[in-house]
Parts: structure tokens; C-alpha cells; sequence
């Protein structure tokens, strides 16, 4: 029993909490990994919406190919297009007598557009943050012979214009 009171009095509390150094050297670390991190983060997430914006025009190109194989004719509207299939956009099924610019269906983060130029229609899709130009993407189809590309921006470059010619190599 001595012993057991022996060690209750001798006992002395640590100190408690964290110096200032120490929280300081925290927070530099935990800024550093930030400053690394974050920059990272957020270019995943621009590719992830332009992986998104590729998808839908690599659909639309599908749908103006297919339109010109089933009709035999240029389709020259939104709404030509949706007799074979609906080109949705942020607000639902895009519809219009042309191929007007639309909001892209992830947030509205791009505008698409379309325009033909006899067998080719080139089509766009522009962020619609000015700081995010350089994420941008161009893509063509040519009808005639069914050539199509789709060229994207890296972030630091915007992307160069796609090329379907009239002849296949």
C-alpha cells in the first residue's frame, strides 16, 4: 500500500496541448501538401468534364452520320437530329430549327455548337469559365466518307482544329 502512494505523489502531469512551434510547423505542412494537392485536384476535375463533353460529341457526330446514312441528306437542325436521336443538353432534349450553340448537360461547364460546311460539320464546345479557354475541344464528321476527330485542349494548350477531309487516308 506505501508503494501505491508513493508513486500517486510522486506523479507530476505532462503538460498538455502544443507549443506554438509545433502548430506553426503544422500548418506550414499541411499548407505545402495543399499547395501540391489542390492545383492537381482541380485539373481532374476539368478532365473529368471534358471527358464528359468528348463523350456527348462523340455521340452527336454518331447521330449526324447516322442521320445522313438514313435519309440521304445533310441533317441542318437540332431537331432533324432527334428523329434519330435526342442531343440533350443541360435543360433536357436540345430542339431548334439550326444547330445553335446549347449548354453541355454537366452543369452547363460548356457551350457546344455546330456548323456544317458541306460534307463536314465541325462542332464546338467552349468552357464557359474564360479562365478554362485552353480546356476547350474541336471535333469534325464528314458525311461523305465518315472521317471524324475530335482534338482536345490540355489546360495549358487549347486544342488544334480537327481535320476530316474529303478523301480518307
Amino acid at each position: 500500500m506505501t508503494i501505491e502512494v508513493n508513486k500517486i505523489q510522486n506523479y507530476q502531469p505532462a503538460n498538455q496541448g502544443f507549443t506554438l512551434t509545433e502548430v506553426l510547423v503544422t500548418a506550414i505542412i499541411v499548407g505545402i501538401l495543399s499547395a501540391i494537392a489542390l492545383p492537381n485536384y482541380f485539373n481532374s476535375v476539368q478532365r473529368t468534364r471534358q471527358s464528359d463533353v468528348v463523350s456527348q460529341i462523340a455521340q452527336i457526330q454518331t447521330t449526324i452520320q447516322a442521320y445522313a446514312d438514313e435519309f440521304l441528306a445533310a441533317p441542318s437542325s437540332w431537331d432533324q437530329l432527334a428523329r434519330l436521336a435526342p442531343v440533350m443538353g443541360n435543360n433536357g432534349a436540345v430542339t431548334g430549327g439550326n444547330l445553335s450553340a446549347f449548354d453541355s448537360p454537366n452543369g452547363g461547364s460548356y457551350s457546344i455548337s455546330a456548323v456544317s460546311s458541306g460534307n463536314t460539320f465541325n462542332i464546338t464546345a467552349t468552357p464557359k469559365q474564360a479562365s478554362l479557354a485552353n480546356w476547350n475541344i474541336k471535333a469534325c464528321v464528314n458525311i461523305s466518307n465518315g472521317v471524324s476527330q475530335v482534338q482536345r485542349g490540355t489546360g495549358v494548350n487549347a486544342a488544334a482544329n480537327a481535320v476530316c477531309p474529303d478523301t480518307a487516308s
